[in-house]
């Protein structure tokens, strides 16, 4: 009797062990993509591999045919396994599920059969559902199995993992001519998060099911937006090594595009500021040496940007440009202010607008940096980290230009005393003498 009270134990321990993760956005009511997705894994006896049984459901307007939504396994397009519905739900037809996958960020094509490397997926179910859906809306209900999906040529799905990366996407406005499965796609918007694109992680060893038969399909828990799942990376996963080397390979020109800017704005720049206010009889020297290489860096940071994304439709190019534009104008009233002091050897309103045109460039570079961050995607936590080393910066540094203000005045000050005292000390020095001079002409006078 204990025997089999301890097999019923470990049973549903291994059940309640193996719960669907789940992610979830609830956006429709403000105007935002509104899905849901569930997962669940089992070995596969025959290959070895993991099958991977999804459960996926969006809500849209009743009566509206327009947009699509999706979820891919990966970070990004490229090799991603992706899963898009979209369909007419006053037709009387299902949804359609279109199964895509894609060289980069360019047009997904339909999957065939022998692209999946020795694994199959099947749509078990596809169907519109207005009941428990919010008033004026109906949500497509989509279940499907991705047999021995751990074999997927492109990007990595491990069971194994705790962060397995997908990424989610959706278009609210494109109005199709008709519904077919390689219908061309209009691009999602471009903002990560519930501008038009985001990624999510999953906790894959937490929903694999250990029992022997066939799991069920993954259920949707109503209102929880995540389970065993996550929008930030599980950085310890797989190591830290080994997820930041992942992390870099991954669309190189975009890194090395933000590594080039991060370098100019938040390392060259401030140097150049430190380098001017340093007090040095060369700081003139350095701090110009500087800027021309936070010139060049941001120059070339530019032209990697370009290359990435021609098309200039997002504010984070907008600003960039701007600020780019900017600078050329900084850069000119820079040296017309160094000319002009040589001559005057004071400040005149050039030599304040070089200076406040430089402050207003760097608060709006480190925002717009953060902006890109945000635009590719980048975890909260380093987000987080970016902003309050962001924030530290620009206070130290202002603090320090300050000091170095209050120390020059002080100098100033200094300096004029010493001045007035020296022409005090010759003028009384000089009317000493004409007194004595004077008594002894009275003197001879008298």
């Amino acid at each position: 009797m204990l025997k089999y009270c301890y097999l019923l134990f470990f049973y549903l321990f291994t059940l309640c062990s193996a719960e669907p993760a789940q992610f979830c956005k609830y956006g429709y009511g403000d105007n935002q993509v509104d899905f849901c997705s569930g997962f669940t894994l089992h070995r596969n006896e025959s290959t070895n591999e993991h099958n991977v049984y999804v459960t996926f459901t969006h809500t849209r307007p009743m009566k509206s045919a327009k947009g699509w939504s999706a979820i891919g396994f990966g970070e990004e397009m490229k090799g991603s396994l992706m899963v898009i519905v979209y369909g007419d739900p006053a037709s009387g037809k299902s949804p359609i599920v279109s199964v895509r996958a894609s060289k980069g960020h360019s047009q997904p094509t339909l999957v065939k059969k022998n692209d999946f490397g020795g694994g199959d997926l099947r749509v078990l179910s596809s169907s519109w559902k207005m009941n428990d859906s919010p008033a004026g809306t109906v949500t497509a209900m989509v279940s499907l199995v991705c047999y021995s999906c751990t074999k997927w040529p492109g990007t990595t799905i491990a069971a194994k993992t705790t962060s397995q990366p997908l990424i989610w996407a959706w278009n609210a406005v494109q109005e199709f001519d008709t519904f077919t499965y390689d219908v061309h796609l209009k691009m999602h918007k471009h903002h990560a998060g519930n501008g038009g694109w985001g990624r999510f992680y999953v906790n894959m060893e937490h929903a694999t099911s250990k029992v022997p038969h066939l799991p069920s399909v993954p259920f949707i828990r109503p209102g929880v937006t995540m389970y065993a799942a996550s929008e930030d990376p599980d950085i310890l996963a797989n190591g830290i090594l080994n997820a930041m080397k992942k992390w870099t390979l991954n669309n190189r020109a975009l890194h090395i595009h933000g590594a080039l800017m991060a370098a100019a704005f938040l390392l060259f720049i401030p140097s150049g500021v430190l380098a001017m206010r340093s007090g040095s009889p060369k700081s003139f020297k350095y701090h110009w040496i500087i800027q021309l290489t936070a010139a060049i860096t941001i120059l070339g940071g530019m032209g990697v940007g370009l290359t990435l994304q021609k098309k200039i439709n997002t504010a984070h190019q907008i600003i960039g440009l701007t600020i780019v534009g900017l600078l050329f104008v900084q850069s000119y009233l820079g040296y017309k202010h160094h000319m002009d002091f040589i001559k005057i050897h004071k400040r005149t309103w050039i030599s304040h607008s070089h200076i406040w045109t430089g402050r207003g460039v760097m608060i709006a570079a480190s925002g717009n940096l953060l902006l890109g961050m945000s635009m590719t995607g980048y975890p909260r936590a380093i987000m987080s980290m970016a902003a309050v080393f962001i924030v530290l910066e620009l206070c130290g540094l202002s603090f320090y230009v300050w000091r170095r203000g209050k120390i020059a005045a002080r100098r100033r000050d200094e300096t004029e005393e010493a001045a007035q005292s020296l022409q005090s000390h010759r003028y009384f020095t000089i009317s000493e003498d004409t007194d004595e001079e004077a008594s002894d002409t009275e003197e001879k006078d008298i």
